[in-house]
């Protein structure tokens, strides 16, 4: 059955059975998922999202069939669930305001026979690093149509292109071995380059030969983007009006008030292409923007969807950021492409900037629940990388941790590089808490830094 006529059928169903308000959310995806070295994995996945209301109660239920035994089966589960647990107010969309125009997807990623053939640019790539032991990963290409429609009136549609490879690799000399992981991702093909990726994965575990503790004590650090990225990731959480508004973020009453280093700006944008969540609106129709969550180290803004918006008694943000990670998982306030935007000096700059100190190529582990803290801030990490003596990189470094607290960190940024990359999302990292959003970062120049070694 096609989606336009499910959702005729199923209003004009859930109406007879008293219900006085509903939305349906549709997604359907397509890809292809290519193992490395081998291995293809073609995947197609429709689900619908079934959102009622009866009086100034809501609930929602979900299904993979667009069937008229499916219609039935919502409208019950709605309904049961309305009358068993009640449920408060949904917030509906009109859809009356005026959309953002994004610009055209590049179909290349829906050419199954283009990502086959970047599959195999990429293998012979890895076949000129003989020094490489072992290489593992995935490429991966989607394509994703989300349609969004309701009893008030909203109907939108938009399909988002997202491609990413993941890319391990382990280096081999004299019998020791060492390692490395790279991500490189975007809306397009072109977006994963090749040669700077596998170039990158190498460099990145070979030069890690021979690495040893440092002593214990208090380091400045540089980070470089992608490591960067990571810890954008783990403060992102508390810039959600929801947590604010339920006290587990620290930023609450802080508007207008410096939490970060000067240098610091940080910016959520879901239009932005060098991100892959991509959407003119979130998953309730709101259309969504651009948001300066902070300038210049001061707060300006939280992460809102419609209702937490509401609750704040001076302007903290416009809403927007109400997304759902898939069909079968429950929406909440979440980051898009969250990112700290870029200064104007290179990470060697900023090495040199540093003078003596530890440049953290690699950390493990990091994400919520493991790691890192996401009430108090708290994080303690292994950590891989490269002594700096006198603003020079002189030799590596791995077996220790660097330990200390995310809202101490924004405070300890001094200087960011002009070299922005968006990092792994979460939802694509193995191991790690099915969560929506991309982060990027340019690399950092972090001072005051906790360093558990030798």
């Amino acid at each position: 059955m096609k989606i336009q006529q499910f959702s005729q059928l199923l209003f004009a169903e859930a109406k007879k059975n008293g219900f006085t308000d509903c939305q349906l959310n549709f997604t359907t995806g397509s890809g292809i998922m290519m193992s490395i070295p081998q291995g293809e994995q073609h995947h197609v996945k429709t689900g619908v999202v079934f959102t009622g209301s009866i009086g100034d109660c809501s609930a929602s239920a979900y299904s993979e069939l667009l069937s008229e035994q499916a219609i039935y089966y919502l409208i019950n589960a709605v309904k049961e669930n309305v009358e068993a647990i009640g449920g408060k107010p949904y917030h509906y969309y009109d859809g009356k305001a005026e959309y953002p125009q994004l610009p055209s997807v590049d179909k290349s990623i829906e050419d199954v026979e283009a990502v086959k053939q970047l599959h195999a640019e990429i293998l012979d790539e890895l076949a000129l690093y003989p020094e490489l032991a072992k290489t593992t990963g995935v490429l991966h290409a989607n394509s994703i149509t989300q349609r969004i429609i309701n009893t008030r009136g909203l109907d939108v549609t938009h399909t988002s292109n997202q491609i990413y490879c993941i890319l391990y690799v382990v280096a081999e000399q004299n019998g020791s071995l060492t390692n490395s992981l790279i991500y490189r991702g975007g809306t397009a093909l072109a977006d994963v380059k090749v040669k700077e990726m596998v170039k990158s994965a190498y460099d990145k575990a070979a030069n890690y030969f021979g690495a040893r503790q440092v002593p214990t004590g208090k380091y400045s650090i540089v980070l470089p983007n992608d490591t960067a990225s990571l810890m954008v990731q783990g403060f992102s959480v508390f810039f959600s009006a929801a947590s604010v508004l339920n006290k587990i973020s620290n930023l609450g009453g802080k508007l207008n008030q410096k939490i970060a280093g000067n240098c610091v700006t940080i910016v959520d944008d879901p239009h932005d292409p060098l991100g892959v969540f991509v959407w003119p609106f979130d998953a309730r129709g709101v259309p969504s923007s651009k948001r300066v969550l902070v300038e210049q180290g001061v707060l300006k803004s939280y992460l809102h969807d419609i209702e937490t918006a509401q609750q704040f008694e001076q302007p903290s943000g416009e809403p927007g950021s109400f997304w759902q990670l898939d069909y079968n998982y429950a929406p909440k306030i979440y980051p898009s492409n969250f990112y700290v935007q870029p200064g104007d000096k290179s990470c060697d700059e900023l090495i040199a900037q540093m003078g003596d100190g530890l440049y953290v190529t690699d950390v493990t582990a990091y994400f919520h629940g493991a790691g890192i803290n996401a009430i108090s801030g708290d994080f303690s990490i292994p950590a891989t990388g490269f002594v700096v003596e006198n603003g020079k990189i002189t030799k590596p470094f791995d077996g220790i941790t660097i330990a200390g607290n995310l809202y101490d960190f924004m405070q300890n940024i001094e200087a960011v590089g002009n070299d922005l990359l968006f990092g792994l999302p979460t939802s694509f990292r193995p191991g790690a808490p099915m969560a929506y959003g991309c982060y990027g970062s340019p690399s950092m120049l972090v001072k005051n830094i906790t360093v558990s070694g030798s």
